[in-house]
């Protein structure tokens, strides 16, 4: 289908592109339609333009880098139609082609060609937010063997499945190339994820709202992925960082300026306290994860903000988790808790407020390092668990001059 001249306001979102497809003016209102033709016929740079409200019976698959743009938070709504519990969008093949990193006769490649880069797909100003919560397993969105993503101004809701899974399930792994299906180099900007996955007060079910993960296979784990501006809050179920490779580790994933809120205590509810589960749970091979700029809010007792795990799948453990700059406020449990792992950095304000630990290391998780510095509000003493000789807290205290 031939590119069209676009009405205002989405002239600005047309000038740039190759083709330009109004879902709704030229297909009504089929988006995968639009998706299939743009992925045809569209040139270096399709986008596919959203309208108002989508109800989705049918995963729409994504094979080539589109842009998928919509009229912001509340301007433009998927969700699921009937009985489908599937995610509403899903990838499978859009690693970046190798002319970026690849070499030519002992040398790296001099030339690029757009047209077979297959990287770079846009998912941007939308939300798949359900009606209600009463469908057991709806996803949102499933992507996999990515490269060079963009996802901005993007908001998941009433979700009772994952909300966003990056990385491939062991079960899919096979379906995509590579065979670890993994994300990688990828940027998302403003993604909310409120009051999605599942679980109880007895941790059963255990679905995860937000899942980044890499499985056991050929190829690279999912690296170098940075979230700006996350908010992860009223979930009903935890945020899972999980790498099952025993070579390629995942690894590298930047937080910067996160909120991370349990599901609020009621006093209505039975029990009290809901939310079940860790709030983060880091697992087998994962490494370099920073959170730079977090406000963490609820947690129950025997829980943790961060819990660093074993997996069944790899003899590799979590290594070098870091958080900076945190705020602790009504939590319950431990910011911490060290299973399996090499080493934890934490700084931040109000941690000695935390009603467990601000560290617990259980016997045995390897735990070689750790530095806890509270910037000056209250003090970390006591708030730690089998930490001796393996690093030191501090204090930032005032000192008036005589």
């Amino acid at each position: 289908m031939a590119a069209r001249q676009a009405p205002q306001p989405q002239a600005a979102a047309a000038a740039s592109a190759s083709t330009f497809l109004d879902v709704d003016a030229q297909f009504g209102g089929n988006v995968a339609a639009a998706v299939a033709e743009a992925e045809r016929s569209g040139g270096r740079s399709p986008v596919v333009w959203l309208g108002p409200e989508y109800a989705i019976s049918k995963t729409i698959e994504i094979t080539r880098p589109v842009s998928i743009r919509g009229g912001g938070k509340a301007g433009t709504r998927f969700r699921h139609a009937g009985s489908f519990t599937g995610p509403i969008f899903r990838t499978s093949q859009l690693k970046r082609n190798g002319q970026w990193e690849s070499t030519a006769r002992s040398a790296p490649i001099t030339t690029f060609d757009p047209d077979v880069d297959d990287g770079g797909v846009e998912f941007r100003d939308f939300s798949i937010v359900d009606d209600d919560r009463s469908t057991p397993g709806r996803m949102g969105m499933y992507l996999m063997s990515v490269d060079d993503m963009w996802m901005s101004n993007v908001s998941f809701g009433y979700l009772t499945g994952t909300a966003l899974k990056l990385g491939a399930d062991e079960a899919d792994k096979r379906a995509t190339s590579p065979r670890s299906g993994r994300v990688r180099e990828s940027n998302f900007d403003r993604i909310n994820v409120y009051r999605c996955g599942s679980g109880s007060p007895t941790g059963s079910p255990d679905v995860p709202a937000l899942i980044v993960q890499s499985a056991a296979g050929e190829g690279d784990g999912s690296n170098q992925l940075f979230f700006t501006n996350l908010r992860f809050v009223y979930n009903e179920g935890r945020m899972l960082i999980s790498g099952r490779d025993d070579a390629n580790s995942l690894r590298r994933l930047m937080f910067r300026d996160t909120q991370l809120h349990a599901l609020a205590d009621n006093a209505s509810w039975s029990p009290t306290k809901f939310f079940p589960f860790d709030m983060v749970t880091l697992e087998g091979g994962v490494r370099e994860v920073f959170f730079d700029g977090v406000f963490i809010n609820g947690g129950k007792a025997g829980t943790a903000g961060w819990a660093m795990k074993g997996s069944s799948l790899t003899s590799q453990t979590p290594k070098r988790l870091v958080l900076r700059n945190v705020n602790v406020v009504n939590t319950a449990g431990d910011l911490v808790r060290v299973e399996k792992g090499d080493s934890v950095a934490v700084d931040g304000t109000s941690l000695g407020s935390v009603g467990g630990k601000i560290i617990r290391n259980q016997a045995g998780s390897g735990l070689a390092r750790y530095y806890v510095h509270e910037l000056g509000i209250n003090s970390p003493s006591g708030k730690s668990s089998g930490l001796t000789g393996k690093g030191g807290f501090f204090h930032s205290g005032l000192q008036v001059d005589a």
